[in-house]
């Protein structure tokens, strides 16, 4: 629901020129993505294929092409020295979102995802309804930091 008002929000924001439509589907597979994410711990390639073949419909960017390989480089940072913190799926959503949103939105949005769920695994953790060793769906968050960017930013 939360998606959906914002990206109903998000439509008077935008210009002439602006494609809409590829924005909507955005916007509905992070959606697909935070549900399938949150009930079985997997973000399925094809949903990132369609993100792709959206960010590819758009045309080139090299703000995009800088977008994604920060991620890149970010994330495989974060697993050389925390191996398995994030699933492969975040990663290449992560990759995809950072063509989608540039460097510098990106870069935002992944901060806002990760202050999310360090706030929820934070609550968890002092309510003991998680332990140190638990996995938790981060795609929902990065889902929700993309969208949070595309809508305000």
């Amino acid at each position: 629901m939360a998606y959906l008002l914002l990206y109903i929000r998000s439509m008077n924001r935008y210009k002439e020129g602006e494609d809409i439509i590829l924005d909507g589907i955005w916007m509905g597979v992070l959606l697909i993505i935070s549900i399938q994410d949150i009930r079985y711990k997997k973000i399925e390639n094809k949903w990132i294929l369609v993100l792709l073949i959206c960010d590819l419909f758009k045309g080139f960017s090299m703000e995009g092409v800088v977008g994604a390989l920060l991620a890149g480089i970010i994330f495989f940072i974060i697993l050389v020295f925390a191996p398995s913190s994030f699933g492969g799926g975040d990663v290449k959503l992560s990759v995809v979102a950072g063509y989608y949103l540039g460097a510098e939105k990106w870069f935002y949005s992944f901060a806002i995802a990760v202050f999310l769920a360090g706030m929820v695994i934070f609550r968890k953790y002092i309510l003991r309804k998680i332990n140190k060793k638990e996995e938790i769906a981060f795609g929902p968050y990065l889902c929700l930091g993309i969208v949070i960017m595309k809508v305000f930013a």
